[in-house]
């Protein structure tokens, strides 16, 4: 019998410092305060589209041979059609360019895919960024006058936001995992924090350093 893991409040502490220089990089604070060229955002979402295809083929390969899985990510959770139809909004190539941070942080999804669920704690990362989006949706719109379009990534579950972090996080809760399961989920969560904060320097500095 597996010693019950708090698995939710394991992640929350122990990314504490991750998360911090994930949304506190400057790019972050520049798209947070509606500050971002028009251009920078679009970079991103090209670069979001990359990192997000790969986790999902891995979790989709993950879940066909891991029933939980399955059931922990739910319905409705994949964020690439999201990402293409805002791309498609600015008129932008779908056929991104990967940057050198994001080409690493792929390869990280995929090493860590080859592991099992403790694939789930990058998966944790990103759709714990949802919450947060719904109030940087709103600085974007107004930054780049949008009506709602450009920004499905960002807002996707619109006013069922706190229900299906609630059901996530109590999905998570269900999973029977031992001590060394959820440490490696931890590292899988820093790892996405970490390669997250590497692909905003990496956009940054490319391109928009004089404005961010």
């Amino acid at each position: 019998m597996l010693t019950t893991i708090d698995v939710m409040t394991k992640l929350r502490e122990a990314t504490t410092e991750h998360h911090k220089r994930a949304e506190g990089h400057r790019f972050q604070k520049s798209l947070v305060k509606g500050e971002l060229p028009e251009a920078g955002y679009v970079a991103w979402l090209g670069q979001m589209l990359l990192v997000h295809r790969a986790l999902e083929q891995e979790l989709d390969a993950l879940a066909s041979r891991c029933p939980e899985v399955a059931t922990v990510l739910g319905d409705d959770w994949r964020k690439e059609d999201r990402l293409l139809t805002d791309l498609v909004h600015f008129g932008a190539s779908p056929l991104v360019t990967p940057n050198a941070a994001t080409i690493g942080l792929i390869e990280q999804i995929r090493e860590i895919g080859s592991c099992g669920r403790s694939l789930l704690g990058m998966f944790y990362v990103l759709e714990g960024s949802t919450n947060g989006g719904v109030f940087i949706a709103r600085a974007v719109r107004h930054a780049y006058g949008l009506n709602g379009d450009g920004t499905r990534y960002l807002d996707p579950y619109g006013g069922m936001q706190r229900k299906r972090w609630a059901g996530f996080k109590a999905r998570m809760a269900d999973l029977d995992l031992s001590g060394s399961d959820a440490d490696a989920m931890v590292a899988a969560a820093q790892s996405m924090f970490d390669g997250i904060t590497a692909v905003s320097e990496d956009l940054a500095t490319n391109a928009w350093s004089a404005s961010v």
